[in-house]
């Protein structure tokens, strides 16, 4: 009888082990998963944003501007605007707009500036300090986020 009940024992530990560790590594998988998701969104946010500013900013400098259009033909003008104007798209497009949502306080601030700015005269300096001021407190939270969530320490709140 005991023979069977260490056996049924063993069964039964073996199986709880099994199923801590697979849930382990489940957990493990999913926290790489999404701070891998998290990084992409990160850098994608980054090189559309850098298309914003560099293209709002260039037609903003008098002087670059007038080299721009002494230097290249229309076509290759029209097709900045719609570079920086597909990358506003795409920002616009990644903001959660749900402000009582942690982390996404600066959004709706980022959108509206985002917004005003007119690529055929470009944005001041002002504009774009403010917009990169912005953006910075975005991605350090969404970097904390990834660090959060690599540890498995993130609640979504």
């Amino acid at each position: 009888m005991s023979e069977l009940f260490c056996g049924v024992l063993g069964a039964f530990l073996g199986f709880l082990a099994s199923a801590l560790l697979l849930r382990f590594h489940y957990k493990q998988l999913f926290a790489q998963t999404v701070s891998q998701n998290r990084m992409d969104w990160i850098n994608h946010f980054r090189e559309e944003f850098g298309t914003v500013i560099g293209y709002a900013e260039m037609k903003g400098t008098k002087n670059l501007a007038e080299k721009v259009r002494k230097h290249r033909c229309e076509e290759l003008r029209d097709s900045s605007v719609l570079e920086a104007e597909k990358a506003r798209a795409k920002l616009l497009t990644r903001l959660n707009l749900n402000t009582g949502k942690l982390g996404n306080e600066y959004n709706a601030v980022f959108e509206e500036r985002l917004k005003k700015i007119d690529f055929s005269k470009g944005a001041t300096r002002k504009e774009i300090d403010e917009l990169i001021d912005i953006s910075r407190k975005i991605l350090e939270f969404e970097w904390n986020r990834v660090k959060e969530e690599a540890k498995g320490e993130y609640q979504n709140v």
